[in-house]
């Protein structure tokens, strides 16, 4: 969750390291923070996916899931971001960027702590 609020943060700021064109420390902050809040983000996938499953589907169920997650929404991001920043400007990457991570801290509002089920039954 952490994480998440931080690139709903970052989404709205990150144009600010890229101004200028030759503006080399602002590139580095950019890259610097934003791969350390995606390895925030992506670390804990490996353990929160197969949690959500029951026993006798977890794996399966986390590697349907992953992938997909991965084939619906991170496929077309890469296009979707350079078609509107041609289009409207880098704030509109930001603005991408922002509402993707609003759903994505709703989803971890909604998703149910497992840590007392019982998935024997």
């Amino acid at each position: 969750m952490t994480a998440s609020v931080a690139l709903v943060v970052f989404s709205l700021v990150f144009p600010v390291f890229l101004q200028g064109q030759h503006n080399l420390v602002g590139m580095l902050l950019f890259l610097g923070v934003g791969f350390l809040i995606m390895g925030s983000l992506y670390g804990p996938v490996g353990a929160v996916l197969p949690e959500l499953f029951p026993t006798k589907v977890r794996y399966s169920g986390a590697g349907i899931t992953y992938n997909l997650a991965a084939v619906v929404g991170a496929a077309v991001a890469p296009s979707i971001t350079t078609w509107l920043i041609a289009q409207y400007g880098l704030h509109a990457a930001g603005y991408y960027m922002f509402a993707l991570a609003v759903v994505s801290v709703v989803a971890w509002l909604l998703t149910d702590e497992t840590k007392d089920v019982d998935y024997t039954k």
